[in-house]
Order: C-alpha cells, then sequence, then structure tokens
C-alpha cells in the first residue's frame, strides 16, 4: 500500500495517470483505476507474486531459475520503455528513466543465476521463505513500477498456476469437507498434492524432470510476452487510440505516435477519394457524352455536334 501511495504522489511518468496500467495486447488501452481501487490492486498484485514464488520454492532450483526468467524479461521491458525512439515504434508508452529498473533486473537475474549453481539438484544451500518472499516481492514491485502488472501475469504464467493451483485444491477440498465429509473429500482432490510441481512427482516425475520442464514452460511465457510488443490493432491506430476509465474521471491519452498514425491514415483516405474522383472525371472527359457545368457533370441528351 506504501508504494501505491508513493506512486499516486509522485508520479514515474508525467504524461500517464498515476494510477493507469496497460493491457497486454491491447496497446491503445489504459486502463486507469480510482485511487482506492488502485491501492488495492498494488497490495494484491506485490502480496500475491510474493506468496507465489514461495510456494514455487519446493524443489531444488525451481525458483530461482523461473527467477532468472522472468527478471530477464523484466529488464527487456524496462529497456523498451525507456527507448523513446522504440516506444515510438512499437507503440507503447513511454517511460522516462525505467533504464534503472533495467539495471536492477539483470542484477536479479545474475543474482538468481548465481545462487541457482549451488541450488541445483541436489541442492547445497536453500532459498527459504526470506528469499523467495523477497524476491516475489521485488517482482511485483518492478511490474507496478513499469505499469506492466498483467504482463507480469503472462510472463510468470508458472508462479500464477503455482499459486492457483494451491488456492484451487484448497477451496475445493473445503467444499467437498463442507458438502460431503472428509473421506469424500481427501478421496476427490483436484491434484494429487499442491502446489503444482508436486502433482507432478506424484505421477512419476523425477525431481530434475519437473524442473527442466517447469523452465521450458517458464522461457515460453516469457517468449509470448515479449511477443505482444509487436502485437498490433489497426482499429486502434485508425481511430487514434482508445482509453478505458474505471470509476474515474480522469482520461490519459494515446501515443503521439498513435496520433500521428491515426493522422497520416486519415490523409491518405482523404487522397485515395480526391484521386478516384479526378480519374473518374477524367474518364467521362474522354467518353465525350458528358459535359462539366463547373459544378456537376451532366450527360448530352442529345448527339454531339
Amino acid at each position: 500500500m506504501a508504494l501505491g501511495i508513493a506512486l499516486i504522489l509522485w508520479p514515474l511518468a508525467p504524461d500517464l495517470p498515476p494510477t493507469s496500467t496497460q493491457l497486454p495486447v491491447f496497446k491503445y488501452m489504459l486502463l486507469v483505476l480510482p485511487p482506492p481501487l488502485y491501492l488495492l490492486f498494488v497490495t494484491v498484485v506485490v502480496t500475491g507474486t510474493s506468496n507465489a514464488v514461495n510456494l514455487t520454492d519446493g524443489l531444488d532450483g525451481l525458483a530461482a531459475g523461473l527467477t532468472a526468467i522472468l527478471a530477464g524479461t523484466f529488464a527487456a521491458f524496462a529497456y523498451v520503455f525507456g527507448r523513446i525512439d522504440w516506444t515510438r515504434y512499437l507503440l507503447v508508452y513511454f517511460l522516462p528513466g525505467s533504464q534503472e529498473l533495467t539495471i536492477f533486473c539483470g542484477a536479479l537475474a545474475g543474482a538468481a543465476l548465481g545462487f541457482l549453481w549451488f541450488n541445483a539438484h541436489p541442492a547445497q544451500v536453500f532459498m527459504g521463505d526470506t528469499g523467495s518472499l523477497a524476491i516475489g516481492g521485488a517482482l511485483g514491485t518492478v511490474a507496478i513500477m513499469l505499469k506492466a502488472e498483467f504482463l507480469l501475469l503472462i510472463a510468470g504464467g508458472v508462479f500464477a498456476a503455482e499459486a492457483v493451483s494451491v488456492m484451487l485444491q484448497v477451496w475445493v477440498y473445503r467444499w467437498h469437507k463442507r458438502r460431503h465429509g472428509k473421506e469424500y473429500a481427501d478421496a476427490h482432490r483436484v491434484f494429487r498434492m499442491a502446489p503444482l510441481h508436486h502433482h507432478f512427482e506424484k505421477l512419476g516425475w523425477a525431481e530434475p524432470q519437473v524442473v527442466m520442464r517447469f523452465y521450458i514452460l517458464g522461457v515460453m511465457c516469457a517468449a509470448i510476452a515479449l511477443a505482444t510488443l509487436r502485437c498490433d490493432d489497426s482499429r486502434g491506430v485508425a481511430g487514434g487510440g482508445v482509453v478505458a476509465v474505471i470509476g474515474s474521471g480522469r482520461v490519459g491519452w494515446p501515443h503521439p505516435a498513435a496520433r500521428a498514425r491515426s493522422a497520416c491514415t486519415r490523409a491518405t483516405r482523404r487522397t485515395t477519394r480526391m484521386e478516384a474522383t479526378r480519374s473518374r472525371r477524367c474518364d467521362l472527359r474522354d467518353r465525350g457524352d458528358w459535359t462539366w457545368d463547373g459544378t456537376t457533370w451532366a450527360q448530352i441528351a442529345g448527339p454531339r455536334p
């Protein structure tokens, strides 16, 4: 909550609403939240990310490797958002000074890789709650400062799946226990064991196999998140940008490059219509059975002299 208050009082970007966030794929849409809802949103993001990393830290090297992947991905996002020329080309918002977060994310990724050298199976050192909760809080904070909270959900898809598996297991178990009793609930669990990586262990996967396959999934999630930078919506370009406002009277504006492309598109359409009209006039003139009175074309009733 303190982070949300600080971002509202001291916005990172003067041209963007302080309580706004970006929606992936919809690059011309900013979600502007009311300040109380934004504070709740920031609290949920930081708390959820912190606990998701903590739940993932159940196998040797799993949380450390996924942290390196996610931190490297956000280092790329921070660098792109801090380059005005790249933001104009990709039509994303410009966030001055975000290159500093590139350094932080790079350091976090490097530290995670260095730790992974000793944490790989069989582990010689362990992360524990102190490390996992801190790493999760750091990743959530970076996502909030970059206004990329929903990108965190995509790039950190494995972390999200681990957290959702625990919540789903607990909720379904309590529901069955309340309705049908403990024996029925024990026999009808959603997963054999939660978090998700333990479920695959119960299926017979070896620990290094689970870790390596989760690494692959983490890389795929990071690639999908990076691919959203090139997703384009022609309606957004032609329309000059769209801003979604929820419970707030504040209005955000699209990227200047989007407005420039919109104006260029409208000018091109006007030029095309004018050229089509001019071509039609020339065709009618060449046919010889039409006359131009300065305002409209009229067909000659009788034969031409």
